[in-house]
């Protein structure tokens, strides 16, 4: 057990700071074509030499459903780094197929954590990634052949930050910032011609991933075939289970009958404009609102 820790927080440590450089290398507009390189040969190999370790790790440990909900997060933020690296260069540009690939398996890993409600063992900044993965989700609904697998996980990244918001504030911004693309998105209609498909060097970065959890990957994957199986933690409950079908996703700008954006959140400016870089606070971004600055 020590030794998966130790593991664990050692792939952690590594993740975080490709995110973070990353991030950092978007912020500063110094994402160079090596630069980009040199980050996906990165993350690359700490996928190749971390990932199996931790997965074969797990089901030998006595509490293996809450070490593979550690290692879930791992993964959620290797395929974030993968989204951003990957993002569209222009609104209403084409969408690379790696980002649309990485978005629908953040997205099926989400889904998990909703069926397993797992939502409240997870910190703030996991609030930040379902706006990474929604920004991608919102281009993929673009493409009449997948918009209805695309639209069922935007709703469920949506309700991830709807039960984030409960108890983080910085689920807040994100969820009313894809509302509000969700409905330029469908002003914009669709787009011409078929959906981007992985070439062979970008599929590398999904190999040895349970492609059960992309529910795009029939369409927009390199392959047909599966890449993995199962690891053995199935979901006890549905989608359904979760959300009332007769109640439509809460939008938080006005939730029936309730004060708006109620959350005994005392300090939360309800003007704040969810395209403005202040979500919450003055000077602070801790959401990602500079996803939005295309």
């Amino acid at each position: 057990m020590n030794n998966f820790k130790s593991q664990l927080f050692l792939g952690y440590c590594t993740i975080a700071r490709l995110l973070g450089d990353t991030v950092e290398s978007h912020l500063r507009q110094e994402i160079s074509r090596q630069r980009q390189v040199d980050l996906e040969n990165a993350v690359y190999r700490w996928a190749k030499q971390v990932i199996p370790k931790l997965q074969s790790a797990v089901v030998a440990q006595e509490d293996a459903v809450v070490c593979n909900l550690e290692v879930q997060q791992l993964l959620v933020m290797y395929f974030v780094v993968l989204t951003i690296l990957h993002r569209s260069p222009t609104p209403g540009s084409v969408p690379p197929a790696a980002s649309l690939v990485a978005s629908s398996f953040i997205a099926g890993i989400y889904e998990e954590f909703l069926l397993r409600d797992e939502l409240r063992y997870l910190g703030p900044v996991f609030a930040f990634y379902p706006l990474c993965a929604g920004l991608s989700l919102l281009s993929s609904c673009r493409y009449a052949h997948i918009q209805t697998t695309a639209e069922h996980e935007l709703i469920v990244m949506k309700l991830s930050l709807q039960k984030l918001s409960e108890r983080w504030l910085s689920a807040v911004g994100p969820l009313r910032a894809l509302n509000k693309l969700t409905e330029k998105v469908r002003e914009q209609g669709p787009f011409e011609g078929p959906s981007p498909t992985l070439d062979p060097d970008a599929a590398s970065f999904f190999e040895g991933f349970e492609t059960r959890l992309c529910k795009q990957w029939q369409v927009i994957g390199h392959s047909s075939e599966p890449m993995s199986g199962n690891n053995g933690f199935s979901p006890t409950c549905n989608l359904a289970d979760i959300q009332d079908p007769n109640d439509t996703l809460r939008s938080l700008d006005a939730p029936p009958g309730q004060q708006v954006d109620n959350y005994d959140f005392a300090s939360l400016d309800v003007s704040l404009d969810p395209f403005s870089n202040n979500w919450e606070g003055a000077g602070f971004d801790w959401s990602g609102s500079w996803l939005l600055n295309v």
